[in-house]
């Protein structure tokens, strides 16, 4: 995203990003499902929470149909599968 002049800000841990969003504001979010401690769903839960309105879209390695409507239901901008295409991502981010 740095490469096509995107200002990013990179975060290992949803629980690191939000303390970021406490501090900063975001165009967009980029979240993996599975991370270590908060997983990508309870993530957009607390963002929900906060009521922070960045658009946020969840990538996994699980293309299970029930956790894309959950993300969605909790207003994710949309859902990627893993390997993500790097035009797909750069499509959606732009």
């Amino acid at each position: 995203m740095e490469k096509e002049g995107f200002d990013v800000h990179l975060e290992s841990t949803a629980e690191k990003g939000l303390t970021a969003l406490d501090h900063d504001q975001f165009d967009l979010i980029l979240s993996d499902y599975r991370m270590p401690g908060m997983d990508g769903i309870e993530m957009l839960s607390a963002l929900n929470d906060k009521k922070i309105e960045a658009p946020l879209i969840l990538i996994t390695s699980y293309g299970d149909i029930k956790l894309a409507v959950k993300a969605m239901k909790l207003g994710a901008s949309d859902y990627l599968t893993k390997p993500v295409n790097p035009e797909e991502l750069l499509a959606l981010v732009s």
